[in-house]
């Protein structure tokens, strides 16, 4: 009777297994951190300052993303000469509440980040430096795990503001001659233009290994669109390095412009780039107008750093722009490309706080059916003499459970239905020549079985469980692999192949039992 009672138990509650996952959209606190990177392969340091979406995780995880945060591109900064990413704590934080990761850029030599005592004008001078620390940073984040989660560090979306949207425009291939520069500095167009006065106008002819490195190609595959805020050196970019630029582009700048004449800058980066869109400060905000709001009386070029033109709200400006720059940035208009490294991690590893929450929402049932079912696995362990009748109900329990939680599982189609069906009956006939007629006798005077005891019901057992387990799971999670044409009939081949095991005992005890009677009869 305790047989008949365990199996019905088994049908009823491996028939009703399902999992669900529930997720938290709740809205998230905005982190900035400054991480230490070290050396980079070029010899120079690298500090860079991170703005993201804040989760909650252990108190060891000094870097934790939330669970709304997009990890399958990231975006980064470039500040302007002499400045430092904490300078656009405005755009920073803005993009982070998004749900993007920011990694805020701080370039030695001119970053006020490693010191007042690093800081060299001359740097400015050293173009390729920045679109290299870039390359260099993005390359030594994909080799580290940052975050709790996953990051795609493939997939960079670039901005950045005066020389840091020159450096940006550097990673998607665009090219400088400095020469070109320099006579241009020279005519009166340029007379208002104080990108000159980084050691540009009148100065000596620079030897050719500057020449090369000034107007080398820097472009970096990983970058996929990029974001031109008030750019500098537009008079100096190659138009056909312009023309040769296929990413989307935004292009930001101040019609009015106080230090970097529009027209000299922005309007020869919108004309040059075949795919660029344009969003044009028709007030009198200046060059300046697009860092962090500030209190301080430096003057840069005579221009002042914090304080600008009258009619300006430099706060009112940023929050004008966020939504411009969101907008463009949410665009689904690149192609996303995923690191090798990326792809492991996702192939053959469930998140772990998804693991967590699956066996969260586990129902505490399926936990006390695994106990009934090592129970049940661990009688057939020692050898026992039973009932002819008791003995069948275990191979059609199996059989049972196994058909119908699929069926449930996977729909009632004919599909499912017949890959069933063709795992349980080859399964049939080879375990049904494989079990040796030795580990079962047959009394016809008592009309009982004597089974010897195996492991090998426990284990089918706990891997029928195991796979209905696994099956409930991407269900539940809803994973990609659910939509995979072959889904449905390789679970229902392997779920059918397993049951082959136990039909196949039922049939050897029926064909023991015949022959006895037989035998008897004659």
């Amino acid at each position: 009777m305790n047989y008949l009672v365990r199996a019905l138990l088994l049908i009823a509650s491996c028939a009703a297994l399902s999992l669900a996952v529930h997720a938290d959209n709740t809205s998230v606190p905005v982190a900035k951190h400054v991480v230490d990177l070290g050396e980079l392969p070029s010899g120079r340091p690298a500090k860079i300052t991170l703005w993201f979406p804040e989760g909650k995780c252990a108190s060891n995880q000094p870097h934790c993303l939330a669970e709304s945060a997009i990890t399958d591109r990231t975006l980064v900064f470039s500040h302007g000469a002499m400045g430092a990413a904490d300078n656009y704590n405005w755009l920073g934080e803005a993009m982070a509440a998004a749900g993007y990761i920011v990694v805020g850029i701080n370039h030695y030599g001119e970053s006020w980040l490693y010191g007042q005592d690093t800081q060299d004008v001359r740097a400015t001078a050293m173009v390729w430096q920045r679109p290299t620390d870039i390359s260099d940073i993005y390359t030594a984040l994909s080799n580290r795990e940052l975050f709790q989660k996953s990051v795609n560090w493939s997939n960079i979306i670039a901005l950045g503001h005066s020389s840091g949207g020159q450096t940006v425009a550097m990673l998607a291939g665009v090219q400088y001659d400095l020469l070109n520069m320099m006579d241009f500095c020279k005519t009166p167009a340029a007379a208002q233009d104080h990108s000159c006065d980084y050691g540009i106008r009148n100065s000596p002819a620079p030897g050719e290994s500057f020449l090369k490195k000034f107007g080398g190609n820097y472009a970096d595959s990983r970058v996929k669109k990029i974001i031109l805020l008030d750019a500098t050196l537009g008079y100096g970019a190659s138009p056909q390095s312009l023309a040769n630029v296929k990413l989307p582009v935004l292009v930001v700048g101040a019609q009015h412009n106080d230090f970097l004449p529009w027209e000299n800058h922005g309007a020869r980066y919108i004309k040059g780039f075949l795919n660029a869109k344009s969003f044009l400060l028709s007030g009198q905000e200046g060059h300046f107008t697009f860092l962090d709001s500030c209190n301080n009386d430096i003057r840069v070029m005579g221009v002042s750093l914090c304080q600008d033109r009258a009619g300006v709200d430099r706060v009112a400006t940023h929050a004008s722009l966020i939504p411009i720059i969101r907008e463009f940035v949410a665009e689904d208009n690149i192609v996303i490309d995923a690191s090798q490294k990326f792809v492991e991690r996702e192939r053959t590893v469930i998140k772990m706080e998804a693991i967590t929450q699956v066996l969260m929402y586990t129902p505490r049932w399926v936990f006390g059916l695994l106990a009934g079912l090592v129970i049940l696995g661990l009688t057939q362990v020692r050898t026992r003499k039973i009932p002819v009748q008791v003995a069948f109900i275990m191979p059609v329990a199996m059989m049972l459970m196994s058909l119908i939680g699929t069926l449930m599982d996977l729909g009632f189609n004919g599909v499912v239905i017949l890959c069933w069906l063709l795992g349980a009956s080859s399964a049939t006939l080879i375990f049904t020549k494989l079990l040796s007629n030795n580990s079962a006798s047959y009394d016809q005077v008592t009309r009982k079985l004597l089974l010897q005891g195996s492991w090998i019901p426990l284990c089918v057992i706990l891997t029928i469980f195991c796979v209905r387990y696994a099956l409930g799971m991407a269900l539940g999670m809803k994973l990609d692999i659910v939509q995979k044409f072959y889904f449905a009939p390789g679970f229902s081949l392997i779920l059918g192949s397993l049951s082959g095991y136990f039909i196949a005992q039922g049939v050897r005890y029926l064909n023991l039992v015949r022959s006895r009677d037989l035998v008897a009869a004659v």
